[in-house]
C-alpha cells in the first residue's frame, strides 16, 4: 500500500488535505504529522513515496524538511504556502519538489496534481520492477538454435520479453510476462504499446513468424513440430497465421526457398 505524509500545523488544512487524498484513491494509507521533526524521524525509517509539506512549520520549515529527506531518499514532494513568494519557489524547485501550491488550495487543480503524482510514482516503481526482472532473466541464454533474440533495447520491457521468447516463445502471452514482472497485464499492455510501438500481440507474432520462417528454411523439422513449437494448437491455426503474415502458406514458402537455393 503506497503510504502519503502530509506536514501541517493547521488541523484544518490537514483535515481537507485528507478529504481529497480519500477522493483521489481510498487504498492510499496517509500518515498525517504537525511536527517536522517527528515527520522526519517518521519518514526516514518508513520512506513514504508522497510528501505534502506546508513551508511555514515551527521546528523546521517544510524546506528544509524537504531537504534533508533529499539526502536520505529521494520521494516525491509537493510543498504548499500561504506565500507567493518567489525566493520559496526557487528554493523548492533546487530541492527537487515536484510542485509549490498556494494556498487557499483549490481542489480542481490539487485533485488532478495529485492524481498526476501517483501516476508518475506508479510508473517510476513498475520501471524499477522492471530493472529488477531484468536481472533475474539475465542467465536466460541468449541464443535458441542459432536465432537471437532482439537484443539492445534501452526498453526493459522489451528486453524481458525477448529473452522470454528466445527461451519458449511458444509459451510467451501477457500474462506470462506480467506474472514474470509481478505487475497486471493491463498496465504492461499499455506501457508496451508506449514504448515499443506496436501492441504486445503483434509483437510477439512477428517474433514466431520470424522463428517460423527461419526454421522453414533452414531445417527439415516438421511443419507440425514447427507449428508445436511455436505455440499453436494444430497446423491449421499455424497455417492460417502464417498465410496472413507472409502471404504464402508454409508449405508454398519452403519450398520457394529450397527451390531458389
Amino acid at each position: 500500500m503506497m503510504k502519503i505524509l502530509v506536514l501541517d500545523n493547521d488541523k484544518w488544512v490537514l483535515e481537507g488535505l485528507g478529504k481529497l487524498i480519500e477522493m483521489v484513491d481510498s487504498s492510499l494509507e496517509r500518515v498525517v504529522f504537525t511536527s517536522s521533526v517527528d515527520a522526519l524521524e517518521y519518514a526516514v525509517k518508513e520512506k513514504p513515496m508522497l510528501i505534502i509539506a506546508d513551508v511555514e512549520m515551527p521546528e523546521m520549515n517544510g524546506l528544509e524538511f524537504c531537504r534533508r529527506l533529499r539526502e536520505t531518499y529521494h520521494p516525491h514532494m509537493i510543498i504548499i504556502s500561504g506565500y507567493d513568494k518567489f525566493h520559496y519557489a526557487q528554493e523548492a524547485i533546487n530541492i527537487g519538489v515536484s510542485s509549490y501550491v498556494l494556498k487557499p488550495i483549490k481542489q480542481p487543480e490539487f485533485v488532478g496534481l495529485l492524481k498526476q503524482e501517483l501516476e508518475n510514482i506508479r510508473r517510476e516503481e513498475f520501471e524499477q520492477r522492471i530493472l529488477e526482472q531484468s536481472a533475474i532473466f539475465a542467465d536466460i541464454r541468449m541464443e535458441k538454435e542459432g536465432i537471437r533474440p532482439m537484443a539492445g533495447s534501452a526498453d526493459s520491457v522489451q528486453y524481458i520479453t525477448d529473452k522470454m521468447l528466445a527461451q519458449d516463445c511458444g509459451n510467451v502471452s501477457l500474462d506470462t510476462v506480467a506474472n514474470a514482472c509481478n505487475i497486471h497485464k493491463n498496465y504492461l499492455s499499455i506501457l508496451f504499446k508506449e514504448k515499443v510501438g506496436i501492441n504486445f500481440k503483434d509483437y510477439v507474432l512477428q517474433y514466431k513468424m520470424r522463428r517460423a520462417k527461419q526454421l522453414l528454411c533452414s531445417s527439415n523439422i516438421k511443419m507440425s513440430k514447427i507449428a508445436e513449437e511455436l505455440g499453436y494448437m494444430d497446423m491449421k491455426n499455424f497455417s492460417r497465421a502464417f498465410k496472413s503474415y507472409t502471404g504464402q502458406a508454409p508449405s508454398e514458402y519452403r519450398n520457394q526457398i529450397r527451390e531458389e537455393k
